[in-house]
């Protein structure tokens, strides 16, 4: 396997990794807290909405109650990965290597959230 393919590889299972960790734990909040910055993320009214309905999730609270053009990007799963593997595009690796990226990407983390279920 060369090197180029090692680095796809790798961007892949990052991504994969943002997106388990941004779409299926709480991850974001329990941090934010920690860190005391849950006052810029609204993460106590969030907390709050959650007490009257369980199944609210903090990517649906955000669409649902802050709704704004970079909430709708970092809230879809398809937006999120486009967005974070732009960045391969500046290495010189042609556009079918982005697609790729995108693809597998999406495809495993469907594919993981299918297992959890």
């Amino acid at each position: 396997m060369g090197i180029q393919m090692m680095i796809y590889w790798n961007l892949i299972i990052v991504h994969l990794f943002i997106l388990i960790i941004w779409f299926k734990t709480d991850a974001f909040i329990e941090y934010s807290k920690l860190f005391g910055i849950q006052k810029w993320f609204f993460i106590d009214d969030f907390e709050k909405k959650r007490t009257e309905d369980f199944e609210l999730t903090y990517q649906l609270y955000l669409r649902q109650h802050r709704n704004c053009f970079l909430i709708r990007l970092i809230t879809c799963p398809i937006c999120l990965t486009t967005w974070l593997t732009l960045p391969t595009m500046f290495n010189d690796t042609p556009i079918s290597s982005f697609s790729l990226n995108v693809i597998l990407t999406l495809a495993l983390y469907y594919l993981f959230s299918k297992l959890m279920r």
